[in-house]
């Protein structure tokens, strides 16, 4: 037997092709899982064009000569003519990390692919890091915003799916912040502070909801908040005691700041 092989075809049309050695004359038959058909006008070389529908196929050649000596070939193979099926898709919704993954089910093994735009599958150029059987995995970094990615898969037989699924979702990640005491000296990152009163900024990386701020010195056993003005940049001044300004020595303590995003 030439073809068809031990493979899974797309397509449900399938050509037999298969060869006689025999000299003497001879007659040929084909079974399809154990249907068998008799071939007119059987020669050494010789085609036959099946139509079957989509499953998994045992196909037999037999050759029969004027001895009655016979011989034969099996093979096996399958027709798969549909794409994939996205069973399982995610992530959805407001994610709070920056390292979002994405991971797929499908009902058959299967390559995947994502984008950012509605493409054809070949065209679609990032492939799945992992891919290749019926689930399938990519881990993105990405910063705060909204994320449309467009996936589609193709199975081993080279069916690609014509639709894409679409995965969308939010990225909204903690707010940062940082100090700056105006007027101070600032070496090897740590603030050098004289007696007197300094201005406090508190700078966040986005629009914040009542931030804190508190401080505390090196030999304190709690912290104190500062409660601060202003609305995308809060200010402050900080102001302290007589005891507290005799404390002030290098280094002079820490900051911390709580704020929840809007």
């Amino acid at each position: 037997i030439v073809s068809p092989s031990q493979t899974t075809y797309n397509t449900t049309i399938i050509n037999l092709s298969f060869n006689v050695v025999e000299d003497s004359s001879f007659e040929c038959y084909y079974s399809v899982n154990q249907e068998q058909h008799s071939i007119q006008n059987c020669e050494q070389e010789n085609q036959v064009l099946l139509t079957l529908s989509e499953g998994c196929y045992n196909l037999t050649v037999l050759a029969i000569d004027e001895y009655n000596n016979s011989g034969s070939q099996t093979v096996q193979f399958c027709i798969d003519v549909t794409p994939p099926v996205v069973e399982q898709a995610s992530p959805s919704g407001v994610l709070t990390t920056s390292n979002v993954e994405i991971e797929l089910h499908t009902n058959e093994n299967a390559y995947c692919k994502l984008s950012s735009q509605d493409l054809s599958f070949n065209q679609m150029q990032q492939l799945f890091s992992v891919t290749g059987t019926m689930i399938h995995k990519q881990v993105l970094n990405l910063e705060q915003g909204h994320y449309v990615y467009y996936v589609k898969c193709k199975d081993v037989a080279g069916n690609a799916m014509d639709d894409s699924i679409v995965i969308e979702f939010d990225v909204n990640l903690a707010p940062t912040a940082s100090i700056d005491i105006k007027e101070a000296k600032l070496q090897d990152d740590i603030y050098l502070l004289k007696k007197g009163t300094y201005k406090i900024e508190l700078v966040t990386s986005e629009p914040v909801n009542q931030p804190t701020l508190y401080y505390m010195f090196n030999d304190d056993t709690a912290k104190k908040q500062i409660s601060l003005i202003g609305s995308e940049n809060p200010k402050d001044v900080l102001k302290l005691s007589i005891e507290e300004i005799e404390k002030v020595i290098y280094p002079v303590g820490f900051y911390r700041v709580k704020a929840k995003n809007i």
